[in-house]
């Protein structure tokens, strides 16, 4: 019997991404497809666990080496961006009633998430009141893994919220406090699903909310650096998502050609 032709290590790995990939999914592709870019995005996913996986065992001295890294990123179909209001016009209208007739304790995390534009790992985490400047309103966001930190300015609305928050915390401890024990709330998962539930607002999550901050910066003329900026975008890319929604920055471009083209147009002669 002729021996097994042995694998190399990245095949095995590529085939361990790939297989597992195709056992998550219970569907037949031929009744119903994955969405577009759905399966490159799972990949990746599996790719991306697994490097992890690889890279913690060389640190503890398991492996030498990490051949999911010389695996390729997977080319994934652009993210689709769900805006509050985006399905019906009356979306945060019915939110909002929601949280103020069942989780009103939870209104102010809301209103923080929609002024300031941070990532829910930052609202809940990574802040804490030495972080806010309510004399010069503003907000300062730590350096994550994966972002640098930056400041926000806090409009009105966000600057009324800390004060209400301040006011019910007395500045010390946790910004969002459990009632049950105190502790700063792990995050609003356990009340903010059954509102977008209750609202009928179907496929938006709590990361959805910084769409409408950023939207609405870029609508009111906001320039998409500084948009990026406040975001805490590492590439401007990330941003250009919203760069629809100005139409009018593009217009401006090209109105610029006119003064080009009247000055060309004075030095022909007839």
């Amino acid at each position: 019997m002729g021996d097994t032709p042995k694998q190399t290590f990245q095949e095995g790995t590529e085939r361990s991404v790939t297989d597992g990939r195709d056992k998550r999914s219970s569907r037949k592709e031929e009744e119903d497809p994955p969405p577009e870019g759905g399966a490159a995005a799972t990949y990746n996913r599996y790719r991306t666990v697994l490097s992890l996986i690889y890279r913690l065992s060389i640190e503890n001295k398991k492996v030498s080496s990490n051949p999911a890294r010389l695996l390729k990123h997977r080319k994934e179909a652009d993210e689709h961006v769900r805006f509050l209001n985006q399905r019906d016009p009356n979306e945060e209208a019915r939110l909002r009633g929601v949280i103020a007739a069942k989780f009103p304790d939870h209104m102010p995390g809301l209103d923080i998430a929609g002024n300031t534009g941070m990532r829910r790992s930052e609202q809940y985490h990574r802040i804490d009141w030495s972080c806010v400047d309510l004399l010069r309103r503003d907000l300062f966001v730590p350096q994550s893994k994966n972002a640098k930190s930056r400041h926000i300015p806090l409009n009105g609305a966000a600057a009324a919220t800390f004060w209400e928050l301040h006011r019910r915390t007395k500045g010390t401890g946790p910004i969002f406090p459990s009632r049950n024990h105190g502790k700063s709330l792990r995050g609003p998962r356990h009340w903010f699903e059954d509102a977008t539930g209750d609202a009928n607002l179907t496929g938006f999550t709590w990361h959805d909310l910084l769409h409408p901050f950023a939207s609405r910066l870029v609508m009111t003329g906001t320039d998409l650096r500084t948009v990026a900026d406040l975001l805490g975008h590492s590439s401007i890319q990330m941003t250009m998502r919203y760069a629809h929604l100005a139409p009018e920055y593009k217009q401006a471009a090209v109105d610029r050609l006119k003064a080009y083209t009247k000055g060309r147009n004075s030095d022909i002669v007839e």
